[in-house]
């Protein structure tokens, strides 16, 4: 009876046995991991013990510490980048419309004249006017044309950058600059202004000036109502002039300021005739000021005489009888 015990404990032990050895050829050695591999992190959150909670940042994106899992594609932008990237899209869906600075970034021209007719739609003059002195020189003729329409609808703000326009390089948008020029320098009453703007055009494109726009501005010139201010334009419009055809609508125009004995022969005698009609004209505005300041203070000293009272026992004077009327004659 023990014999066979033995036998049968002696067979379990050795099928104990083989199977320990079988499991243990079978179990997967650990590879060890450098710490530049990544599949450290892997290795590393088996690890891990499992009562850590992961600690909580701003803007809610999970983060672990002590080898909790790690949630890449939650934490992979911070929620202050992403902020500022929002409002960074919103700012630019904005400055597509109604923002100032939109005007002069690069973009498609129909996308910048869409935009300058919105503000003229909304009469935005100041935007318009903010960025002018960038969107009259716009290499697209047709863009500025838009804006040459804009500042002519500006008024009297828009005359300074309009009168820019009167040399643009493209004769249309010239022509289209000194018509709307013209209309809104009607609207100038002061005479300094008014000559101060037409010396001005002629600045602005000098010897390149057409024949015909001459004309015009001085033409206009003439509309001015005070002759000192005018003479005194003239004379700087036409010391800057090279050109020998506007030398001859200077002379005539200056000319018919000074009424020289004889025609001028050049554009420095014109100048000068006229600087000298110019100083007699100070002098004899002068002396009327000062003929009437005097006037005026002797009226103020003059005493106030009375009137006659009648003396003592004397009756009162009496008034005038109108007189009587003579018949008509006899038929």
């Amino acid at each position: 009876m023990s014999t066979k015990r033995i036998a049968v404990f002696a067979v379990v032990g050795v099928a104990v046995c083989a199977l320990a050895f079988f499991w243990l050829r079978e179990r997967q050695k650990p590879v060890p991991v450098s710490d530049d591999d990544p599949r450290k992190e892997t290795v590393d959150t088996r690890r891990a013990p499992t009562n850590v909670q992961p600690k909580r940042v701003a803007g809610g994106a999970g983060s672990a510490t002590g080898g909790a899992t790690v949630d890449r594609t939650a934490s992979a932008q911070p929620a202050s980048e992403k902020d500022t990237s929002d409002a960074r899209t919103s700012k630019s869906k904005k400055g597509a419309r109604g923002g100032g600075a939109a005007l002069v970034e690069p973009r498609p021209d129909d996308s910048l004249l869409a935009e300058i007719d919105d503000l003229l739609d909304d009469d935005d003059y100041d935007t318009l006017l903010e960025h002018a002195a960038v969107l009259v020189k716009h290499p697209n003729p047709e863009v500025r044309s838009k804006v040459a329409f804009g500042l002519h609808w500006a008024g009297l703000r828009g005359l300074a950058d309009l009168t820019t326009m009167l040399g643009d390089p493209d004769p249309e948008v010239a022509q289209e600059a000194l018509d709307y020029w013209k209309t809104a320098l009607s609207d100038i009453e002061s005479s300094h202004d008014k000559a101060a703007l037409l010396d001005a055009a002629y600045t602005v494109s000098g010897d390149f000036t057409s024949d015909a726009l001459v004309e015009d501005l001085l033409s206009e010139m003439m509309f001015v109502d005070d002759e000192l201010v005018v003479a005194a334009h003239l004379i700087e419009m036409a010391k800057q002039s090279k050109n020998p055809s506007h030398h001859e609508k200077f002379i005539e125009t200056m000319d018919s300021i000074s009424m020289p004995d004889e025609e001028s022969a050049n554009i420095q005698q014109a100048i000068k005739n006229l600087r000298d009609w110019e100083r007699q004209e100070k002098r004899e505005r002068a002396e009327e000021a000062a003929a009437e300041k005097e006037m005026e203070r002797m009226q103020m000293q003059k005493p106030v005489s009375a009137p006659k009272q009648p003396g003592a026992g004397q009756a009162p004077a009496e008034p005038a009888a109108p007189p009587v009327p003579s018949a008509p004659p006899a038929p």
